[in-house]
């Protein structure tokens, strides 16, 4: 696989987990208390207007007798001339968008539908180039059985009266064994634009943190003793990292590791919910 593919597949992976964590200042509002999300359980209509992106595109053996690549791009966003009552909310869906699609100094937030193009154009003219000059897919008569896929979805999960929460997911196949899988839920505050992360289970303290961790792995791989748990996770020390996502729902609070963080490939994407009280 030429070096710049595995680039894009290393930057969206770490660009990815490290927006769940890092540039997310905290708010003095008690607006952004976590014991306000927990309270706000019951689903609302969506009093935000979201303008709708979609891309797709695809390039063709040099005999257009198959298909070597596709591209699909669906992206939700927020335009801030039409949500004059979020326009700090805006700033950070936006911003986040904007760092998801490679835009990390965020110019582009208040025209996604811009820079997801260009994002889109961008991957296409890489794509072109990697199998124009590759012996294996430059050959007119390559048929591939699964194209090279990428895909990328940014919408709306979740809406109440004090907060939204968005999801982003990232298929790629570029040949292999199996795609790659990144899936990111990010839950913001609807007034003061605070993105919730660690914060949304501060309140537990450390001790009832690991409980809730364990016990929600647990439930994710059926398995009811320690020991179990541990033979299926690839751990140092048996020592569970903290969740690098966490997302309100309807339900409660998700917590999530991406592929390859704590397991096997083959255990996909370990998650477990914790229900609000």
């Amino acid at each position: 696989m030429k070096k710049s593919y595995c680039v894009i597949i290393a930057f969206l992976l770490l660009n990815v987990v490290a927006c769940t964590s890092s540039d997310k200042p905290k708010q003095e509002s008690s607006s952004d208390s976590v014991e306000n999300v927990s309270q706000e359980k019951i689903e609302t209509p969506c009093t935000i207007v979201f303008h709708n992106v979609e891309l797709s595109d695809s390039i063709l053996n040099a005999n257009n007798t198959g298909n070597l690549y596709k591209t699909e791009l669906y992206c939700q966003w927020m335009p801030k001339s039409e949500n004059e009552q979020f326009p700090v909310l805006c700033d950070s869906v936006n911003s986040w968008i904007c760092q998801l699609f490679c835009d990390s100094s965020c110019v582009m937030k208040d025209d996604i539908s811009t820079l997801a193009n260009r994002f889109s154009d961008s991957n296409m003219k890489n794509m072109k180039e990697y199998l124009a000059e590759d012996e294996f897919f430059s050959d007119p008569n390559t048929v591939l059985d699964e194209p090279l896929t990428q895909e990328y979805k940014v919408s709306l999960l979740y809406e109440n009266d004090t907060l939204v929460t968005m999801g982003f997911s990232d298929y790629e196949y570029l040949y292999g064994a199996h795609g790659s899988y990144v899936y990111v839920g990010a839950t913001f505050n609807k007034q003061t634009g605070h993105r919730y992360d660690s914060d949304l289970l501060e309140k537990y303290g450390k001790s009832k943190q690991d409980e809730l961790i364990k016990n929600g792995l647990k439930q994710y791989f059926e398995v009811s003793s320690d020991e179990e748990l541990f033979d299926l996770l690839t751990l140092d020390d048996n020592k569970i990292p903290f969740p690098s996502n966490l997302y309100v729902t309807d339900k409660g609070i998700v917590a999530s590791y991406q592929v390859y963080e704590i397991g096997c490939y083959a255990m996909g994407m370990p998650s477990f919910l914790i229900p609000f009280e």
